[in-house]
């Protein structure tokens, strides 16, 4: 059964239960949010949209999001996410691999890209319905775009048959039933969003959007939590330690975190306090994989948890054997069936293991006697940020691309900065705005570093090992202004963008990233000021 025959029969049991509720007021009732649904669809049909074609949901997260992608799934198409605030040039790369037949938008945010589109308009009474197209559980359902070490963004495609499996299995494990609320938290260009979503419709609960991402104000998170009496949320780890402890509210009984490591330190005093469940699994094995609660006694190591049913693990090394320590395989129902328009990739990445689907993770794993998988990084370069996949080759590949770049290396610095070598003449704020044209804003350099001739290895290939970015400043190299407060954000504002900056300096213009948006924060905190990044 799919998630739209699901909440279908949601809507005929509990009619009035809300489904959906927003920071202005606004809600929908499990009834309501299918009727819009069905009246949405009815409109996708009339423009021709059905069966294995796709469609762009050009939103922000909203119940409008919500609605444009059921109502892709009653049509029996698949949808794209299109982050409104990607770079126009990213945009059109997506836009040319998925070839939406049609575009969804909110009323008044019409997209800034010339292809077929339609508002979603909920202010009416939704009065045409349809009947739910049939569907193979390996038809695509959606398709996502991350870093791709090619150069170039790679679409991974997944199908429907993975994904209620998922989403019952993380529903037993959060302990979600009609009494829970979740915050809306993650973008929904990431594919963690469809099991934020998918998890707390199909348990009966209630979704709650707040009203602008909550990535970089950790004050404002926290009251969200409590303006929704949210009971379950799903949260980047590198956030925890901005969050006070004593600021969430006594409904808040789970949080869930993944996408990256979480410090032991951290994850073991946030499991005293609720049920921290960590859960991993890489896009193309639909969403997640495995989970598990973290001990707040015993917590140390950073354990993927254990495969969901239906779901194997097997470790494999470089000449192809089995081993206690390697590449991690999986295999199930959940395996994506490969990338956009790139067979070559797939056919490296995908394959079959005792007749089902397996995939390639290219994280290296370590299997310990008692049966515990522990992450023990990557096999190739690419790397997380701030929860993100990011390959350096992509970024690479868009230096080098601009005029008067003749080579380029990309490296991640402690965890959450990138810093750009390059051959070239040009000035490094030049570089980057031309970046910020074709890259989303976390996968800009938040340092370029311009050399004459990058080092080089023996065989003439530059030498990433040799390559360090200069050390943080200690304190802005500004002249001091004599105000405390303009003098002490000036300082907090080096020491996260890795270099000095200027009274006048624009943080993310600069290449600042969320994280470090949230380290700015806890500084100013701690210094007595409250303050928040726009």
């Amino acid at each position: 059964m799919s998630v739209v025959h699901r909440l279908t029969e949601q809507a005929r049991l509990h009619p009035h239960a809300t489904a959906i509720l927003t920071a202005d007021g606004r809600s929908l009732s499990y009834d309501a949010l299918m009727a819009h649904a069905q009246h949405v669809a009815h409109r996708l049909v009339e423009h021709g949209v059905g069966p294995g074609d796709v469609t762009g949901l050009y939103l922000d997260p909203s119940p409008e999001y919500v609605v444009g992608l059921l109502a892709t799934w009653l049509v029996g198409a698949a949808f794209v996410p299109l982050d409104p605030g990607l770079p126009e040039g990213r945009l059109a790369h997506y836009l040319a691999q998925a070839n939406p037949a049609l575009i969804m938008y909110r009323v008044g945010q019409r997209p800034r890209v010339g292809r077929r589109a339609d508002a979603i308009d909920l202010t009416g009474t939704p009065c045409r319905r349809v009947s739910l197209s049939a569907m193979s559980p390996d038809d695509v359902a959606y398709i996502i775009f991350t870093s791709g070490s090619t150069g170039a963004p790679k679409g991974v495609c997944v199908a429907h048959r993975g994904l209620v499996p998922m989403l019952d299995a993380q529903i037993d494990a959060f302990e979600l039933g009609p009494d829970s609320r979740t915050l809306w938290v993650l973008s929904p260009q990431f594919d963690a969003s469809i099991s934020d979503l998918g998890t707390i419709l199909l348990a009966g609960g209630t979704l709650c959007i707040p009203h602008a991402p909550m990535g970089a104000h950790p004050r404002l998170l926290e009251a969200s939590l409590a303006h929704f009496r949210v009971t379950a949320v799903d949260l980047p780890p590198s956030l925890l330690p901005h969050l006070s402890l004593d600021a969430l509210p006594d409904c808040l009984r789970t949080v869930i975190i993944g996408g990256e490591v979480c410090a032991p330190a951290v994850a073991r005093r946030w499991a005293e306090r609720v049920r921290l469940i960590n859960v991993y699994g890489p896009t193309e094995a639909t969403v997640c994989t495995s989970l598990g609660r973290i001990d707040p006694q015993t917590w140390g190591a950073p354990l993927l948890g254990q495969p969901l049913p239906g779901i194997e693990y097997r470790l494999q090394a470089e000449d192809g054997q089995p081993t206690a320590v390697g590449e991690l395989h999986i295999s199930g129902p959940c395996v994506a069936l490969g990338y956009l328009g790139q067979p070559k990739l797939t056919a490296q990445r995908f394959g079959k293991h005792g007749g089902q689907p397996s995939f390639a993770t290219g994280d290296r794993v370590r299997r310990r006697a008692d049966g515990e998988w522990v992450f023990e990084g990557r096999i190739d370069r690419q790397l997380k940020l701030a929860g993100r996949l990011v390959a350096p080759e992509e970024i690479e590949a868009a230096l080098v691309n601009l005029d008067g770049v003749h080579c380029a290396v990309v490296k991640g610095h402690e965890g959450d900065a990138l810093h750009a070598f390059v051959e070239s003449t040009r000035d490094p704020a030049t570089l980057r705005d031309a970046l910020a044209q074709s890259l989303p804003s976390w996968m800009v350099p938040t340092q370029i570093i311009v050399m004459g001739t990058l080092p080089r290895t023996a065989t003439g290939k530059p030498d990433v090992n040799a390559l360090r970015p200069p050390p943080a400043p200690r304190a802005s190299m500004a002249a001091p202004t004599g105000n405390r407060i303009t003098d002490l954000l000036v300082g907090l504002w080096s020491r996260a963008l890795g270099y000095p900056a200027e009274p006048d300096t624009d943080y993310f213009t600069a290449g600042g990233t969320s994280l470090g948006a949230l380290r700015i924060l806890a500084g100013a905190h701690t210094a007595g000021l409250d303050i928040t990044l726009d």
